[in-house]
């Protein structure tokens, strides 16, 4: 396609883009960037509590890049407010399937060879159906029965055209509304991340081969990944044999017991592994056989590093003890601020949001109010926090969210109670104490070498004042002794001088002579050269 055809679409996509807008009503905003193409239609009054509603709506009629938009949305409450992501939970990714010779004709290309050579059987209807790609059930030669995820034709193009497009529209928002409600250019900007790697089904089969690894002796189900018969564009993986959440009929007992495992297993995935299933919806987990679960689609997961992970747990201990300073520490410590905050004020708002629950019972104690309360707290301070641990807020969220719709009675915090104190007391166990010194010798012993320095420093630091005063007294006794020993050499110098012109003066004198010099003269040479000697003697032991 050339630049000029290129440009011409992103009008056409740009003008249906702003009709669709329009046609949810949000005309008075639209009105304020002066489209030409709308001054003849007919507006439609928009009350501001259908925002979330209608925004939601035009997103699914907009299709792929704008769905995606809206779940990315309603993975991230820094973003935007709650109600905009509660509202997102609510989009629909269910499109009209392209049809199976396109499927075929995509696989053959990725793979540079005919189907046979890899697959028995493709059922030709597809299980789902999605924006970006849609997934059909396969046998491998060998019977394995796996399923292939095969991503649709041009959708690349057609999201990157259409970012392209809302890159400018967010530069437009951008000047027109208070930013202190959101960002559009930064939600866009994580938005392109974000589709880079869902386009990218290779990323997907890191993910899902990096959990499955942590699950491989674990009761929770992994689909395991066929690399070489993955690309950028196809991913093969497992057959899950059993029914997502929603299409599950279980006893009582049976849902108690599926609620625990879920909870058990996002506890395992976050505090032990430190990779989490990011979009733990009931579509995204099935039920097995013994009641058992597995997850499936992994193109978001989530990231925690070691020194994340145990400010995740300082940061339960902190809640479980009740210590607000100790829950603001941690924040501050792991979020970022653009400018100085008054931490006062931050730890009084916090201390007020956190009271509530405090006094709650904990069977009534919500996790999404907790986690929206300290999100919004901190957006207030615009402390920033890292994008993982939104993402893992998201997910503690979305999972309670999931287990309380299947089973209203399982408390997930009453569940989680045991587990932090198991982790609270591997904390302060001996070996894992002396396990993480040996890990972190090189720190220790680095630490070590500048203790001499920082006490060196500390007690100059404290006696500074008195070690010049000290310095000076010394430095004026050395220059008054110096004066002292100068003058008595500029004296010996004097008597010496004196001795040796006026024994010059008496060396004819007619008397007594030593060595053909008179006995005066000869006095006097003696004792000036005996003066010179100790001057000469005194200069040396001074040098």
């Amino acid at each position: 396609m050339s630049r000029l055809s290129r440009e011409i679409e992103d009008l056409k996509r740009g003008n249906q883009i702003i009709h669709v807008f329009f046609k949810y009503g949000f005309s008075h905003y639209l009105r304020q960037f002066e489209f030409k193409s709308l001054k003849f239609i007919k507006e439609k009054k928009l009350e501001e509590e259908q925002f979330p509603r209608k925004l939601r709506l035009a997103f699914e009629e907009l299709g792929a890049t704008f769905i995606k938009l809206g779940q990315l949305i309603s993975l991230r409450p820094d973003l935007l407010p709650k109600k905009y992501c509660d509202e997102f939970k609510n989009l629909q990714d269910n499109v009209k399937p392209f049809q199976y010779t396109t499927l075929k004709k995509i696989i053959e290309s990725e793979l540079k060879s005919p189907i046979q050579k890899h697959f028995s059987k493709i059922d030709k209807k597809p299980l789902a159906a999605a924006s970006i790609g849609q997934v059909h059930c396969a046998e491998l030669l060998d019977g394995t029965k796996v399923v292939i995820k095969v991503q649709r034709p041009n959708i690349r193009k057609i999201i990157e055209a259409d970012i392209d497009i809302l890159k400018s529209i967010a530069r437009l928002v951008k000047k027109k509304i208070n930013q202190k409600i959101f960002d559009p250019e930064q939600i866009i900007s994580e938005f392109e991340e974000y589709t880079e790697f869902e386009l990218d089904y290779h990323h997907e089969a890191r993910n899902v081969e990096i959990i499955y690894n942590n699950f491989k002796n674990h009761k929770t189900k992994i689909p395991k990944v066929y690399r070489d018969l993955c690309t950028d564009k196809i991913l093969v993986m497992e057959y899950i044999d059993g029914h997502n959440l929603l299409d599950s009929i279980l006893t009582k007992k049976g849902k108690k017991e599926v609620s625990k495992k879920i909870a058990d297993t996002l506890q395992k995935q976050i505090f032990v592994d430190g990779v989490f299933h990011a979009d733990p919806h009931p579509g995204n987990i099935f039920v097995t056989k013994g009641n058992n679960i597995a997850f499936i689609d992994f193109g978001i997961v989530g990231f925690i590093g070691d020194e994340l992970r145990e400010n995740l747990i300082s940061l339960l201990i902190a809640a479980i003890a009740k210590d607000v300073e100790g829950i603001a520490a941690v924040i501050t410590s792991i979020g970022a601020t653009k400018e100085d905050i008054n931490i006062d004020d931050f730890r009084r708002d916090l201390s007020q949001c956190m009271s509530i629950y405090y006094e709650t019972e904990i069977k009534e104690i919500k996790m999404d109010e907790i986690i929206h309360s300290v999100i919004t707290i901190c957006n207030d301070y615009k402390i920033i926090l890292p994008k993982n641990f939104v993402l893992l807020a998201k997910c503690i969220i979305t999972t309670e969210s999931v287990i309380y719709d299947f089973d209203p009675n399982f408390n997930p915090i009453k569940n989680a109670k045991p587990f932090v104190m198991d982790l609270i007391k591997s904390r302060y166990n001996p070996k894992k104490i002396f396990k993480n010194l040996g890990t972190n010798v090189r720190n220790v012993k680095n630490f070590i070498t500048k203790i001499p320095k920082i006490s060196n420093d500390l007690v100059t630091g404290l006696e500074k004042g008195e070690y010049y005063v000290k310095k000076i007294h010394k430095d004026m006794n050395i220059l008054n002794n110096e004066i002292d020993r100068s003058s008595k050499r500029v004296s010996l110098a004097m008597i010496a001088t004196a001795l040796i012109i006026a024994s010059a003066f008496l060396v004819t004198l007619d008397q007594t002579k030593i060595m053909g010099i008179s006995l005066i003269s000869f006095i006097g040479f003696s004792l000036a050269s005996l003066f010179l000697f100790f001057l000469l003697i005194s200069m040396i032991h001074q040098n």
